[in-house]
């Protein structure tokens, strides 16, 4: 909502080296931290984050010229202020109004106090900044108290109640108002658990397009070979990068000067390094960034150049690419130990390609084929980003954007198996399309048709926990858009930002402005906090390691267009789950301790907080221009052993729980996720060890443990009716000879490993026979590291008998070692058979 008024201006300076900006104020970067009072986000579009001490006007502003800069979002007008402090009452005049891109001009801090100068030529004028906007008549300089000033004004008495600096006198400038000028309404904080908060805008030094991960907590995000633009003229091999880490707020500069990344496919990968492939000028080179160094590293030249391919990672971490601007249909597959190599048998040109052209025209940059799309060019750029997921049989699952669906088998030399029904209600090409759950897939926004290129608020749910897919379609966003990115948060939701209903590229035209927020359980939109600045074509989004959510960039268009909508800034939204009803900040669950690394089927221990409801794992990943193969959330089976301790077990499906980097977060009972704890999911080392699942029996010859070192007294005897022809026993002599105690380090123990596959009960029965009556019928078992048990008084009368001996319940998934010791001699053991149930 916005209202025309008179204003006055607050001014005053920070520590902190950046600015930031909105419509109705400017703003000052803290590094972000959502855990405590003293880095608290109050509101970002109303107030800086931090106030100094109390400072006068005067130790600011010194020489005569100085300019106060105010930027207005909505119009995109930067207007300088020109002030005379000659005289004794500073009057603030209106001097003139210049249209132009604000971002033109580069500040530097001057001193760590916070004042500021333009690189520009502006006389070395200091850069008076403007902190807030109020209605007024009046036009000059006054004082006053800021605590006086927070009795009558909720969010600043918020504010006050933080930092020592509001207690002290701070200058309030007076300024005669322009016309027209538009205001923000202030959001009222209370409606913060419901809709969410915005941070302060925060500039950045490229246009962030494509943005990843990083494991310790940072992100990369990188442009093109220009901060705001991207020149098509080859050769370039350069890409604006930095990272930036969210806790301190520092950017580290990170640029890679020998590839031209801007719109190539990227992924994750299972180490947490960002492999990046192909982009601008339709290269054919691809690029490992290691966080560690901070450097980037040669991956290796694919055969074909591609520009807009979509890239996905495989569990044992090789990653297929496809398609792109270029029309080659075959993919290629990556492997760090082989390179790129085209997979023939995975053609594309039946499954997407020719939908939109009659013809092949493989390997063709410069489109000498000529125009040979159908009449009215359906499907338009269907070679751009397909959609393609992990599915949970371990094939690559495309979605779309064309009518047909498909599996992608990359075993081999690669197989495509369409599956499920023509999906023709809109086109998905540049809506979204993300893994909220176990082979869960939300598609929403996009084309409204394949020959409609205006936005749709359309939603579905595509199921591929089974072979053939199941389609639903679901309620429709309040708005329709394009170009919107989409994050999957702790709590399952997922979170929808930006676009715009024109579904122009490059365009700021009826962006949308307010975040939507799906729930997979009730399967509904609500609406969300408003954002200061549009995120159109070109923007991206992330989840961050304590729950909230980066959204930055917009615009970065050919040198030739000169886009009007260039965004060198970024926004972070701290979701509802952060705050109480009264908007102060929610009481945070804490994760105290969780292991490193685990592997599939794996239990594992976590401390906690002792009201937690539930675990997620989200996976570190990789995004741009709305495509993010890497991501995924799944939802963690625990048992709470004691208050705060926690058993938790690791899904068995590596295609589901994929190995790489994930943020774990513990839900509590009002819904309020912790700050994430990082774990690295491994691939599961090849047992050697027999391995059973679910429904499976496994049969142990009780012989195969003769070469164990505690083993003797037990020997292997010879007998014809014996499974396999032998089986163990501590032989029987004149005297009847019996164990009292087991002892794991005594002689006479034999031990037999196997590998669950998951968490399951586990029958044992042994084959066993008992010659001499109760005096040779028994002997000690446990397993892993449990109490010792008895088996005893079962006579078989001399012949061979299987009897069930006990269930082990709830076995964790992972290896165990059954132990069998000594306790009467004459006891004969022949098969040990486990039935996991």
């Amino acid at each position: 909502m916005f209202k025309k008024n008179k204003f006055k201006m607050l001014a005053t300076y920070t520590s902190f080296s950046c600015l930031l900006f909105s419509a109705v104020n400017i703003n000052v970067v803290l590094a972000h931290d959502t855990h405590t009072n003293e880095q608290q986000v109050t509101d970002g579009n109303l107030l800086p984050q931090l106030w100094s001490a109390a400072q006068q006007v005067e130790d600011v502003i010194k020489i005569n010229g100085t300019f106060m800069v105010h930027w207005d979002a909505k119009s995109k007008i930067t207007k300088f202020y020109l002030i005379d402090e000659n005289q004794k009452e500073i009057t603030l005049k209106f001097q003139e109004e210049i249209t132009m891109n604000f971002w033109g001009f580069k500040y530097r801090p001057v001193t760590l106090e916070g004042k500021w100068e333009t690189t520009n030529d502006t006389n070395g004028a200091k850069t008076f900044i403007s902190t807030r906007i109020e209605s007024t008549d009046e036009a000059t300089i006054s004082m006053m108290d800021i605590t006086d000033h927070a009795e009558n004004d909720k969010v600043w008495a918020e504010v006050s109640g933080y930092y020592e600096g509001l207690k002290s006198a701070m200058p309030i400038a007076l300024l005669e108002p322009a016309k027209d000028i538009q205001v923000t309404q202030l959001q009222n904080i209370e409606q913060s658990s419901t809709l969410g908060r915005w941070g302060p805008i925060l500039p950045w030094p490229h246009v962030p397009v494509a943005g990843g991960n990083l494991p310790d907590g940072r992100i990369l995000t990188f442009s093109s070979n220009r901060i705001d633009s991207f020149n098509q003229e080859l050769p370039q091999h350069t890409t604006m990068a930095q990272t930036w880490d969210y806790k301190t707020g520092a950017f580290i500069d990170v640029p890679n000067r020998e590839h031209d990344m801007f719109c190539g496919g990227m992924v994750s990968l299972n180490n947490g390094d960002l492999l990046i492939n192909g982009g601008g000028g339709y290269n054919n080179q691809s690029s490992l960034f290691d966080h560690k160094t901070n450097t980037w590293s040669d991956a290796g030249d694919m055969t074909y150049g591609r520009f807009y391919p979509t890239t996905i990672s495989m569990p044992n971490d090789s990653v297929l690419t496809a398609l792109g601007r270029f029309r080659e249909p075959l993919p290629e597959l990556w492997e760090q130990s082989n390179g790129w190599k085209v997979m023939p048998d995975l053609d594309l040109f039946e499954a997407i390609l020719s939908h939109q052209y009659k013809n092949r025209c493989d390997n063709d940059p410069n489109n000498e084929c000529g125009n040979d799309t159908d009449p009215g060019n359906k499907y338009k750029e269907s070679r751009w980003w397909p959609l393609f997921n992990l599915a949970p049989n371990g094939k690559i699952f495309h979605s779309g954007p064309t009518p047909t669906m498909h599996y992608l088998d990359v075993t081999g030399d690669g197989t495509v198996q369409q599956v499920g029904s023509l999906q023709t209600d809109w086109y998905p090409k540049n809506g979204v399309t993300i893994m909220y759950g176990e082979g869960k897939l939300l598609t929403a926004g996009g084309y409204k048709a394949e020959t409609d290129s205006s936005s749709t608020n359309k939603a579905k749910i595509i199921d591929i926990t089974e072979e053939e897919p199941v389609i639903k379609n679901v309620a429709p966003m309040a708005f329709a858009r394009k170009f919107h990115n989409s994050v999957v948060l702790p709590t399952g939701k997922v979170l929808v930002i930006g676009g715009n209903v024109s579904g122009q590229r490059f365009s700021d035209e009826s962006a949308v402005l307010t975040p939507e927020v799906f729930d997979p359980v009730t399967e509904t939109w609500a609406n969300m906090a408003d954002m200061a600045v549009p995120r159109t074509y070109h923007s991206m989004a992330l989840l961050l390691p304590d729950g909230t959510v980066f959204s930055g960039g917009g615009g970065l268009c050919d040198d030739d267009k000169n886009c009007a909508n260039n965004h060198l800034d970024a926004e972070i939204y701290s979701p509802p789950y952060l705050f109480n009803t009264d908007g102060s900040l929610a009481t945070r669950p804490i994760i105290e301790m969780a292991p490193e690394q685990i592997t599939n089927n794996m239990t594992f221990e976590v401390d906690a907080s002792d009201n937690i409801v539930k675990f997620t794992m989200i996976r570190f990943s990789m995004q741009t221009h709305q495509q993010n193969t890497s991501l995924r959330l799944v939802n963690v089976d625990f048992n709470e052993l004691a208050n705060g301790k926690y058993h938790l077990s690791a899904h068995q499906n590596k295609n589901v729980l994929t190995p790489g980097l994930y943020m774990l977060f513990a839900i509590d009972d009002e819904g309020v996720p912790s700050v994430s704890k990082t774990i690295k999911v491994s691939m599961p080392k090849a047992s050697i060890f027999p391995i059973i699942s679910p429904g499976e029996t496994l049969s142990i010859e009780a012989e195969s443990a003769n070469s164990q070192p505690l083993f003797t007294p037990f020997e292997v005897i010879n007998d014809n009716d014996a499974s396999n022809g032998n089986y163990i026993v501590w032989p029987h002599t004149d005297n009847h000879q019996q164990v009292a105690i087991p002892d794991e380090q005594a002689q006479g123990l034999a031990s037999y490993t196997f590998n669950l596959t998951q968490t399951a009960p586990v029958a044992l029965s042994i084959t066993m026979r008992t010659p001499q009556g109760n005096q040779d019928d028994s002997f000690y078992y446990r397993i892993d590291d449990g109490a010792w048990a008895t088996q005893n008084n079962w006579q078989t009368l001399g012949e061979w008998k299987s009897r069930l001996i006990t269930t082990f319940i709830d076995l964790p998934a992972g290896e165990h070692t059954l132990f069998i010791a000594r306790r009467e001699n004459g006891t004969e053991i022949d098969k040990i058979t486990l039935m996991a149930q």
